[in-house]
């Protein structure tokens, strides 16, 4: 992100995780071949890159050492922002799914 603030939001509309300019976001699902963890809304304007994930993928297997250390790099920050959102989401459950637990919500 070149400028701008971006929030990533559970299910139920709480935040988890904040981005600022220059910090990135969106690979870890790329790199872990994984489901969204949450939805990006612009907190203020922004202005992006966007990297087609072919194209990522492509690009950075050709350097094997930088590709081993940002998937270790992705399935960290993975494990943190499934540990923001399961708290986020057992704080604060979904409205109108009051049956459903946290646990079931997440897929686990």
């Amino acid at each position: 992100m070149i400028q701008g603030k971006v929030k990533l939001v559970a299910e139920n509309n709480f935040a988890f995780a904040h981005f600022n300019a220059g910090e990135v976001f969106g690979e870890t699902d790329v790199l872990c071949d994984i489901s969204r963890n949450g939805t990006a809304l612009a907190v203020e304007h922004c202005v992006l890159y966007f990297i087609d994930r072919d194209a990522f993928v492509n690009s950075i297997v050709a350097y094997p050492e930088d590709h081993q250390r940002l998937l270790q790099n992705a399935i960290k920050k993975n494990r943190q922002y499934v540990n923001r959102r399961y708290e986020t989401l057992k704080k604060n459950p979904l409205y109108g799914h009051k049956k459903k637990t946290t646990e079931a919500m997440l897929g686990l």
